[in-house]
């Protein structure tokens, strides 16, 4: 194309990078303001599958976004809790039933997920109570809990302080309204807005979670679906520790049969409640 008299190759050149970085900038602003929202569609409909499951297969893909696996001996410890949460509300016939990521890795690990590194219960709001005065016990084992805005967690006091591998279970206090079961607290509902309906949710079944069973809920996957959409081939990792989760930190990755087998160690494990 011929250049303008007035117009040199040089100034040519900036017009075109100009009008293109315009072009991006249209894309990219929207785009920065959207972000939760495409997160949000891209996590929970399945209709963009055919664009995802290529990327997340490329090498280059996994090369960025390498998942990171918890710690043998975190594992453990998080095992040990789990078990000794379940025992003593056994002991003490108090319900409570798996939810979040420990409710995934029972279906879909038949134990915790690899790069988990926490666990999650749901207890209902009137046995608040109940589950205070086992705190003495709780204490006795190692632990010690704190309150939390979505109810309470049990923290192994060993490793409290240590801000990425604190052991902890998130104990989430849940109420019914009419035939749905959901946080009882508005800024965790605010937060995970999904519920169990109490058909899917009673009678509460056993899970093989490692070593041991668990309670959870009698169909859980309208529930986990709700939470983390397409969960059966999709897995989303943190990209910060746990104690600061959000969408916009959530990298997904295609799960391969290796990331479907549960966490390891899963044990030995010492029976501690009496």
């Amino acid at each position: 194309m011929a250049t303008l008299p007035n117009e040199t190759p040089p100034t040519r050149f900036l017009q075109v990078i100009f009008r293109l970085s315009l072009l991006l900038n249209m894309i990219l602003v929207p785009a920065l303001f959207m972000k939760d929202h495409i997160v949000y569609f891209f996590r929970h409909s399945h209709s963009h599958d055919w664009i995802t499951q290529p990327i997340m297969n490329s090498s280059w893909y996994k090369a960025i976004y390498q998942v990171e696996r918890t710690k043998g001996k975190d594992i453990l410890k998080l095992y040990q809790l789990m078990k000794d949460v379940h025992d003593l509300f056994e002991k003490h016939k108090l319900m409570y039933w798996i939810d979040g990521g420990t409710l995934l890795g029972a279906v879909r690990h038949q134990g915790i997920i690899p790069w988990d590194g926490d666990l999650d219960i749901d207890l209902r709001f009137e046995d608040g109570f109940r589950f205070q005065q086992l705190i003495p016990e709780l204490e006795k084992l190692g632990y010690e809990v704190d309150e939390a805005y979505f109810g309470f967690k049990i923290y192994l006091i060993e490793n409290k302080d240590d801000r990425l591998h604190n052991i902890c279970c998130d104990v989430f206090m849940v109420a019914q309204e009419g035939d749905k079961f959901r946080y009882y607290s508005p800024e965790a509902y605010k937060r995970w807005p999904a519920y169990t309906l109490e058909n899917d949710l009673f009678p509460l079944k056993k899970y093989k979670f490692g070593e041991f069973e668990v309670w959870g809920p009698k169909n859980p996957e309208p529930y986990l679906t709700s939470l983390y959409g397409n969960w059966r081939t999709i897995a989303y990792q943190q990209a910060e520790d746990h104690l600061a989760p959000g969408e916009r930190n959530s990298i997904p990755f295609t799960l391969t049969s290796k990331d479907l087998e549960p966490a390891q160690p899963m044990g030995p494990l010492r029976d501690r409640v009496g």
